[in-house]
């Protein structure tokens, strides 16, 4: 068998491929062994490399069957709780609904990011985003984050110990602010202005079921929908 390992090698054959001709599992280390000596033919390098890569691509390829599938029955999960949510009534159900209106409306959108993200001028509306997260998801005040836009001739330290105050947010919970560079040479004349602050946290299934609340709730209203 060493002798028809090695005369095999010799022609250029894998060690899976060896294994298969002789019918039998050995360990690619103990073959190894056997074949230290062996010459291997000027063509194994070429073929070896096209090998790995034929390889390569069919484990992309389930990878992304496998994923697909994931993700379907993800959406699946998701939506058949929006259902729930939709047409079950109750506090808490009636409050995602107000939260998930709300989401769609001005929050970031799965395609161009995942996870949680809503802006506002309004203090009010940023406490009304984060209060219905922490009554219907159990968010926690140090889930949050937060990111201040601004016009050019704004001040940020203050416009953060603004909002910081306004939404009982740690100014260490706020990343680096960005100035808006289109209104350079543009004095702000709205003295009452502070910006748009940007809360964002985890939770990219929250970001997608809330999504689906919201679409099933006014399929509903509009009588479209499978929900009673």
């Amino acid at each position: 068998m060493r002798t028809q390992i090695k005369e095999l090698r010799a022609k250029g054959m894998t060690y899976s491929e060896i294994c298969q001709v002789i019918g039998r599992e050995i360990p690619k280390a103990t073959l190894s062994y056997i074949c230290k000596d062996v010459v291997l033919p000027p063509e194994y390098a070429r073929r070896h490399a096209l090998i790995v890569q034929e390889n390569a691509q069919r484990a992309r390829i389930k990878a992304a069957k496998t994923n697909a599938l994931k993700l379907q029955a993800r959406f699946e999960r998701i939506n058949q709780q929006a259902f729930v949510v939709v047409s079950t009534d109750s506090i808490e159900n009636y409050e995602k609904i107000c939260l998930a209106t709300l989401y769609i409306a001005e929050g970031s959108k799965y395609k161009s990011y995942r996870g949680l993200a809503l802006g506002s001028s309004d203090p009010d509306i940023l406490r009304l985003y984060m209060s219905l997260l922490m009554r219907c998801y159990g968010k926690k005040m140090d889930n949050f984050r937060a990111r201040i836009q601004h016009r050019s001739d704004q001040d940020s330290n203050l416009l953060k110990q603004y909002w910081s105050k306004q939404l009982n947010l740690p100014e260490t919970s706020f990343y680096l602010s960005y100035a808006d560079k289109r209104t350079l040479g543009k004095p702000t004349t709205n003295v009452e202005y502070k910006g748009v602050c940007v809360i964002s946290c985890s939770g990219a299934d929250i970001q997608l079921e809330l999504d689906a609340i919201a679409r099933l709730y006014g399929q509903k209203l509009w009588g479209i929908s499978s929900v009673g």
